[in-house]
């Protein structure tokens, strides 16, 4: 009996996944055709997923004779997830729906305390940002919180990082005070699972975020890998330079000392805007700062590229800037690969400030579609 209730389960949640990663409508002879499940299964599942609100007739496709196939989507507006983005000094907040679009979004300037009153100021903060939404709490899933340091996210705990005022942190904690079940993931595993999720033509990626500090996450058929111990993709701490520059975790020459967003925005009174304001009005100064840097980023991106032989998406808080040099770049990086001509591999994230908030929800969203 309890063989029967599996299949049905396994069945019913291969019907609605198919439907949710197509991103169109389907009829119930592609499902037929592309999960082998006969007719009869398929009126049964759908059924069941249009009862519940899982589902919905969006229309029909055309006719080749007879009566037109019915079209099937999935709902996104059935629950809604949230993400949150913390760092030392900041918070990105976000609402998505199941699709991943932004519904709701806010930026706070908060110095991160593991106190009472900086969870009491996320739960204000979240409570806020619901009610401008209209959304019931009851749709919410749940809250994804993605943190500057090293998860075990199966055990849902910090490992280690350099950044010590985090290494206590439990979701059980954040889950008391903002009334919602909460889970912890690295940031920049956070943004590489944005960045890639449900892009019809990249399935392994390596995602350089390019934030105060570099990370890196690795996406094998656009799923995040961990590594054996959950330290993966941690790019920031390769060596660039041996016995260069002091990086922030003691060592030296490590490619976080010559990438991160901290670079160029400590020569513009910690702005990135007032950075870039500078480099369009040709300071050298700031010029020379920013010519080296693209030569250290081109170097850590055709690395990657030669390591992971994939597409390597470069995102974070400079991420975004990159767009008006993006010739400039990819000629940098051909100049320095051996076997690609065109740099073809190198994309520019597509989110601009929210991505690591939106990757935090969408882990939420990861494990609601394996419930269904």
């Amino acid at each position: 009996m309890s063989n029967n209730i599996d299949l049905k389960r396994n069945n019913q949640n291969k019907v609605y996944q198919y439907i949710y990663m197509n991103g169109g409508p389907v009829s119930k002879y592609d499902l037929i055709e592309q999960l082998d499940l006969s007719l009869p299964t398929v009126n049964l599942i759908l059924k069941y997923l249009s009862e519940n609100h899982y589902i919905y007739d969006c229309g029909t496709f055309g006719s080749q004779g007879g009566r037109p196939p019915k079209a099937f989507t999935y709902n996104p507006h059935l629950y809604y997830s949230i993400g949150l983005d913390i760092t030392r000094h900041h918070v990105h907040m976000v609402m998505i729906d199941l699709s991943g679009n932004i519904v709701e979004k806010t930026r706070v300037k908060i110095d991160f305390i593991p106190e009472e009153s900086y969870y009491m100021s996320l739960h204000d903060k979240i409570s806020e940002m619901t009610a401008r939404s209209g959304i019931d709490r009851e749709k919410i899933l749940s809250v994804g919180i993605a943190l500057p340091v090293m998860v075990n996210v199966e055990q849902q705990t910090v490992l280690h990082g350099s950044l010590t005022e985090f290494n206590n942190v439990t979701p059980e904690t954040f889950s008391r005070y903002l009334g919602f079940p909460c889970l912890i993931c690295n940031d920049a595993n956070a943004g590489g699972l944005a960045e890639s999720w449900n892009i019809k033509d990249i399935r392994n990626s390596f995602y350089l975020s390019l934030n105060n500090t570099v990370g890196g996450a690795i996406l094998q058929n656009n799923q995040l890998y961990f590594g054996e111990t959950y330290e993966s993709g941690e790019i920031g701490h390769v060596t660039l330079i041996n016995d260069g520059r002091l990086c922030y975790c003691g060592k030296k020459g490590c490619v976080d000392a010559y990438i991160s967003a901290l670079i160029l925005s400590n020569s513009a009174d910690g702005s990135l805007d007032k950075f870039f304001e500078y480099v369009k009005e040709k300071s050298p100064y700031h010029l020379n700062i920013w010519n080296e840097y693209l030569e250290y980023l081109a170097i850590t991106v055709n690395n990657l590229k030669m390591l992971f032989d994939c597409s390597i998406i470069v995102g974070g808080y400079v991420g975004p800037y990159l767009e008006d040099f993006e010739d400039i770049i990819r000629e940098k990086l051909i100049e320095r690969n051996t076997y690609h001509e065109e740099a073809e591999y190198f994309r520019i994230c597509r989110f601009k400030r929210y991505a690591t908030a939106v990757g935090a929800a969408l882990l939420n969203v990861e494990n609601f579609l394996k419930t269904v």
